[in-house]
């Protein structure tokens, strides 16, 4: 038995909110010296700084350094707008977005090997841990939600197909379908659906 578990008490069921101080820690952990978070902080210039300068001079003349600003709320505003140049530069942030966070997190060595990920995973699959200490119900991410795709192909045999932040109707409609399948298999039978590895 667990350390700190009552015999004859049943398993916490739980939910882990996946953000990007998990993997900014990860990141520290490995010696990186990359901040992985949105805003300039004592980890360095935050992603959201290190995307306007991507974009150029006028963005950060226009939207300033990156502090105060959320970079997501701006690239949806800017999308529906329905003014084409807003339009436009709401998908050139998108797009500097990704490659600035598939960047760091490359140099941070957590890209390919989402090690934290992997262990949460591992840790919640093994078959003592889950029935006497806590067992996983889900994980919420507000983003990196790249990284437990990775680490869920490494440790079971499907993917996720969820993504934390749709911004499409045609991808909200299928993350609430997906969640829903997921929610009403899990209700029904306590397993995940498509964990053909336990």
């Amino acid at each position: 038995m667990a350390r700190g578990v009552k015999q004859g008490t049943k398993p916490k069921r739980v939910v882990y909110l996946w953000g990007a101080g998990a993997t900014q820690g990860e990141a520290q952990h490995l010696g990186a010296s990359v901040s992985l978070l949105m805003k300039n902080s004592d980890f360095g210039e935050g992603i959201t700084s290190r995307i306007l300068k991507r974009i150029g001079s006028k963005a950060v003349k226009a939207y300033g350094s990156g502090d105060g600003i959320d970079i997501e709320k701006l690239i949806s505003l800017l999308s529906g707008s329905g003014i084409q140049e807003h339009v436009n530069l709401a998908a050139r942030l998108r797009a500097a977005y990704f490659h600035e966070l598939a960047e760091s997190l490359e140099v941070a060595g957590i890209l390919d090997n989402p090690n934290l990920a992997i262990r949460l995973l591992k840790l919640h699959k093994d078959e003592k841990f889950s029935s006497e200490v806590e067992v996983l119900s889900g994980i919420i991410t507000t983003n990196h939600d790249g990284l437990l795709q990775v680490a869920s192909e490494r440790v079971y045999s499907f993917q996720t197909f969820l993504s934390s932040a749709p911004g499409e109707i045609y991808q909200i409609k299928k993350r609430d379908e997906s969640i829903r399948l997921f929610y009403d298999h899990f209700k029904r039978t306590g397993d995940i659906l498509g964990d053909r590895g336990r």
